[in-house]
């Protein structure tokens, strides 16, 4: 994988006034890191849902646990 792993065309619809070639965000994380981070079960499930199904078939109660399952992650990468 390059350094981007935004695809432009599809970050320009979720973001239209966003520079998805220029995406840079701070990594607190040295390049060979390891993070750990516990998950609740919900979390596990939609992951797994997720994986099987992808992310469009997950209810909105899967995707709220997916998305506090990647603001946790974000935090433990950028340490905040």
């Amino acid at each position: 994988m390059n350094n981007n792993p935004l695809d432009p065309e599809k970050a320009r619809k979720v973001f239209p006034l966003g520079n998805p070639e220029q995406y840079n965000p701070t990594v607190c994380l040295p390049k060979d890191g390891k993070i750990t981070l516990t998950i609740n079960q919900n979390e596990a499930v939609a992951v797994l849902a997720a994986y099987d199904y992808g992310i469009r078939a997950l209810s909105d109660e899967g995707l709220r646990e997916i998305e506090r399952l990647i603001a946790s992650l974000k935090a433990a990468i950028t340490g905040r």
